[in-house]
């Protein structure tokens, strides 16, 4: 047993590259072990029909996983073409995603109907995708997340959530990815808005000054709108 006093140099390693490669290995793992348990499924429907409804716990769990190595690539990597998207696709397609992911929490939605049409609307619905995320989170069951947004040149969205706040020890400017309290959370949604922000020359200002209240404000700069 040695005292690791001869790790590898990290000077040579690529963290960016074994990133990458890591990822797609989880992939290809998560897509192998998929293709095995439905196999175990349908030889045992009928011998042992419960290991069905164990077999797709599995299956959920290896989804979370890949849906983890999708937005570790919103991160790290290069972003996905960006698709252009309406007001009303936006504020439509976060009001199932929410839904889906929290039935027992309510979402107050606020804003003027508006036609406009956003430049890089696909990647901003990532950005409100993950805030709503940590905002129903925070929020709980029977909690309350208010999803707000303005007209004019420079259009804002503002989601706010009453419940926990942002642990004081959890860098904000930037976001760090991987810093979350909660041990089901992978603590990269914030750094995944900030960098898309980046990208597209957004605001991104988070408000964790109140007590019991999170307010994350969006701020698009006039070149995201674009003519229909």
């Amino acid at each position: 047993m040695t005292d690791g006093a001869n790790k590898y140099p990290e000077g040579n390693i690529d963290f960016r590259k074994m990133d990458r490669v890591l990822r797609h290995r989880l992939r290809n793992l998560c897509a192998g072990v998929k293709m095995t348990i439905d196999r175990i499924a349908e030889t045992t429907s009928k011998t042992h029909p419960q290991i069905g409804s164990r077999c797709d716990i599995i299956k959920s769990e290896l989804d979370n996983l890949l849906t983890f190595t999708d937005r570790l690539d919103m991160l790290f990597d290069n972003l996905p073409d960006a698709q252009r998207k309406s007001l009303f696709e936006t504020v439509s397609e976060l009001r199932s995603f929410f839904v889906k992911n929290f039935p027992l929490c309510s979402l107050e939605l606020n804003g003027p109907e508006v036609a406009v049409v956003f430049r890089h609307g696909s990647w901003l619905i990532s950005v409100l995708r993950e805030l709503l995320l940590n905002a129903g989170a925070a929020a709980g069951p029977n909690g309350l997340v208010k999803f707000a947004w303005t007209d004019g040149p420079r259009i804002s969205f503002t989601i706010s959530n009453q419940g926990k706040n942002i642990p004081s020890e959890i860098p904000l400017s930037p976001p760090q990815p991987f810093n979350t309290p909660q041990s089901r959370h992978d603590g990269i949604g914030l750094a995944i808005a900030f960098r898309i922000c980046k990208e597209t020359d957004s605001e991104l200002i988070i408000d964790n000054s109140k007590e019991n209240s999170v307010t994350v404000n969006m701020k698009l700069p006039k070149e995201e709108i674009c003519d229909e």
